[in-house]
């Protein structure tokens, strides 16, 4: 049921829905685990991420895939809780990454003005 529930989910109401059925039908509204897994659903419930856009995530390949993008993150036999905190590293490396990439393009384009050129239009009343 969960994972038909996870991944055929066509709204997030449907998943919403289907969530609370869930928890009624096994009576585990009060497991911990699941309680964190609903609260963050937005990072991982398919039908959540349909409007997120991941421009720095790269597959030119097999190899390069998804899969490989995680690798140095989660393990097989993670749980689903190791999954979401190992996710959250991920995201703050990969913003990290996009920030000195960021700055390191505005330091390598801003050439400083040589003196002999700023002389040059100093002499012509340039500046």
């Amino acid at each position: 049921m969960l994972v038909k529930l996870i991944y055929y989910s066509l709204t997030e109401e449907e998943f919403e829905d289907g969530w609370k059925e869930m928890l009624e039908t096994y009576k585990i509204s009060e497991n911990i685990y699941l309680q964190m897994m609903y609260n963050s659903k937005q990072m991982w419930v398919p039908i959540f991420l349909k409007k997120v856009f991941c421009p720095f995530i790269k597959s030119t390949g097999r190899s390069e895939g998804i899969n490989s993008v995680f690798m140095d993150y989660v393990m097989r036999k993670d749980r689903i809780e190791t999954f979401l905190e190992q996710y959250q590293l991920f995201q703050e490396d990969q913003q990290c990454k996009e920030y000195k990439d960021r700055f390191n393009s505005n330091i390598l384009q801003y050439k400083a003005p040589n003196r002999k050129a700023c002389r040059k239009n100093l002499q012509q009343g340039n500046l």
